[in-house]
């Protein structure tokens, strides 16, 4: 069986949040007096925290110095001891302090502080602190980067309370902010800063690793207490996406910048299949991409990726922070016998990534056997997107299923919900009119459409333009 030419489809299906690396926005600090920050308001997180057993603070910064003292964040507990504050000390070391109540000294407070050097200036960190007031399990912990070994960690047996005690106000009140201690404009931070969020529990490495790389998809769980993406780009607010929304308001001068942090490609799966041709299907999903030329296919006759040769053209990339999906298919096939199919991604600095291998046995006398394809449980397509003002819904079931839809708006509110009852195995089509429950036109912006069948659930992005 002979194929005279090779078939190339890419597909770029952008179905995660509107990302605000893709988006490449960052807020930035300036240099100057009065000395730039965001303001969250009076000592409201302080009360949030109560009863907490943990928290994490992350977010991404781009210091323009590490050579004085400044601060990325700072909650007060009594406007006038830190609930919790994350500076960059003058010889570029990380420190964060958290107490469990509004008291300065210790048993109360905990602290953590890297070695010296630890960021440098004009490079993109994340960083991330995690608390435990937890009986038996109570620490500070700083995390660079999604490393799995803490920059530094404080293990204190002796950090009084197993949750967080709130304050009171009476003497010192003052704002949370990002930026600076607001009180007497202490400590300005200058830089850049994205896609900060902050948790009302101690999250694992593994969960920070997962996350850190890709905006959050809506509905957000009640446990992410604060979230801002920093992608407004324009205007002097800095909205809260959790359901506290708590929103920043942008002061003295802080302003926007291009810029957003430098992404690894995060893989999240590579596949080849059969199909129903005998030709060869390769996919694979990033979860964020950064600086990457573009895509290679390899396919061998062994598993050694040395003796491979390269079957596709080069594959352009998306290069944005949003879950991306491509695909190619290998119709150059003449010969029975197992392939091995790797994926490599070019870098635009030099360097090359390899995927794989994955195998597929392939049989050239089978083409009259044409095996059937499976159904696929899952949101299939939303077309057109963007759309104004329905748009149809497709979705497959591989067994009987209970199917119901929640549509949800950029801020995670259900806008519409839509029972389909139980549906037998197949592919179906649902036409959403754009209104929300009230029979009311919904706004132009993005909606997240979640599937629900059985215990299973899906979600995909639509666009609603007017």
């Amino acid at each position: 069986m002979k194929h005279k030419q090779i078939l190339l489809i890419i597909m770029l299906l952008a179905v995660a949040a509107t990302s605000c690396f893709a988006a490449n926005n960052a807020v930035r600090f300036n240099p100057g007096t009065p000395n730039d920050y965001i303001s969250l308001g009076l000592n409201q997180y302080n009360q949030l925290f109560s009863g907490a057993s943990g928290l994490t603070f992350e977010g991404w910064v781009k210091p323009a110095s590490t050579s004085s003292l400044s601060r990325i964040f700072n909650i007060l507990a009594d406007g006038h001891s830190s609930a919790f504050a994350l500076d960059i000390e003058a010889d570029g070391s990380l420190s964060a302090i958290a107490r469990s109540r509004n008291w300065e000294a210790s048993p109360n407070s905990i602290t953590a502080n890297t070695v010296a050097g630890a960021i440098v200036a004009e490079e993109w960190y994340h960083i991330a602190v995690v608390v435990s007031y937890a009986s038996g399990d109570k620490y500070i912990r700083i995390y660079i980067d999604g490393n799995a070994t803490p920059a530094a960690q404080n293990n204190s047996p002796t950090f009084a309370n197993t949750a967080y005690v709130s304050g009171t106000f009476s003497a010192y009140p003052n704002v949370d902010a990002f930026g600076r201690q607001v009180e007497n404009s202490k400590l300005p931070y200058v830089g850049l800063m994205d896609e900060f969020r902050i948790w009302k529990y101690a999250r694992t490495i593994a969960e920070i690793q997962a996350d850190m790389n890709r905006e959050l998809p809506a509905p957000y769980p009640i446990s992410l207490i604060g979230y801002w993406k920093f992608n407004e780009g324009s205007g002097t607010t800095a909205f809260d996406s959790s359901a506290s929304g708590i929103d920043g308001a942008l002061l003295d001068g802080t302003d926007w910048a291009d810029g957003n942090p430098t992404l690894p490609v995060e893989l999240s799966s590579f596949t080849a299949v059969l199909t129903a041709d005998l030709f060869v299907r390769l996919q694979w999903t990033t979860q964020s991409e950064t600086g990457v030329s573009g895509f290679y296919i390899y396919r061998g006759i062994s598993d050694k990726l040395a003796d491979a040769i390269i079957v596709s053209p080069l594959i352009a990339p998306s290069n944005t922070g949003e879950l991306q999906n491509y695909e190619f298919v290998d119709a150059e096939l003449y010969d029975s016998g197992t392939y091995y199919y790797w994926l490599s991604v070019h870098n635009m600095d030099g360097s090359v990534d390899y995927y794989g291998p994955n195998t597929v046995l392939y049989n050239s006398n089978a083409h009259q056997d044409t095996p059937e394809i499976p159904l696929i449980s899952g949101l299939s397509s939303v077309y057109p997107n963007p759309f104004n003002p329905s748009t149809t819904i497709a979705y497959g079931l591989a067994k009987d299923a209970d199917v119901s839809f929640v549509i949800y708006n950029s801020r995670g509110q259900i806008v519409r919900q839509i029972t389909e009852g139980q549906k037998a195995a197949g592919n179906w089509k649902l036409i959403w009119n754009g209104l929300d429950e009230n029979a009311d036109d919904c706004a132009t912006g993005i909606y997240y459409i979640r599937m629900n069948a059985g215990k299973d659930s899906f979600v995909k992005k639509a666009a609603l333009l007017k």
